[in-house]
């Protein structure tokens, strides 16, 4: 019931100011959260005709056609909000976009993009982790494991992560190698930024 209020508050608000993007932007979200697929792209495309140039309204449209399973469109508009602003957030939307479609390489190349940005992204090297482990790069699962460990804050993840890395140092002689030697996140990004994972 409050995000009907605080809808009729925007509808308010919009009529007082209907080319206020951010406005058109808000509404579409909370047309988001109550599946209300249609209003929600009405609203971005207006805000769109409005200014083309607003990457939230892109990142919105993304999140909208994600939830409809139409990858294809929340790829382009993902792609677009990266042209008008490369940020690390939408970065990492496109490259769970990439992920829903299948093609994990391409969302570890944005997961890179947003470690150059910003080397100390932990959130960025887990998932990275994850997604190697996925196409059976485990060389590569490790060391973004090692990495995250040495500059994460987030205890009960990094106590996670030791105990996969446990795991995998009784499985495997080879990797478990790894886990007594790896250069620090600031070392890896500022000489050697892979450019695939």
């Amino acid at each position: 019931s409050n995000i009907y209020k605080d809808i009729e508050n925007l509808n308010q608000k919009i009529k007082s100011n209907p080319t206020d993007i951010n406005l058109l932007n808000d509404r579409a979200n909370l047309f988001l959260k109550i599946n209300d697929y249609e209003n929600a792209l009405n609203d971005i495309e207006q805000g769109l005709s409005i200014n083309s140039q607003g990457d939230k309204l892109y990142y919105s449209q993304t999140i909208i056609f994600m939830k409809r399973k139409k990858y294809d469109s929340a790829l382009e508009s993902a792609t677009e909000a990266i042209r008008i602003s490369g940020t690390e957030k939408n970065y990492f939307l496109r490259s769970n976009v990439f992920y829903a479609q299948g093609d994990v390489r391409e969302a570890i190349l944005d997961l890179n993009q947003i470690l150059k940005i910003n080397p100390m992204a932990d959130y960025a090297y887990l998932q990275k982790a994850f997604w190697c482990n996925d196409i059976n790069m485990f060389y590569e699962e490790i060391k973004n494991y090692l990495y995250y460990i040495k500059i994460s804050t987030d205890k009960i993840n990094v106590a996670q992560v030791k105990k996969r890395l446990k795991i995998i140092r009784k499985a495997d002689r080879y990797y478990a190698c790894l886990l007594y030697t790896s250069p620090s996140p600031r070392d890896r990004t500022r000489s050697r930024m892979p450019s695939s994972a």
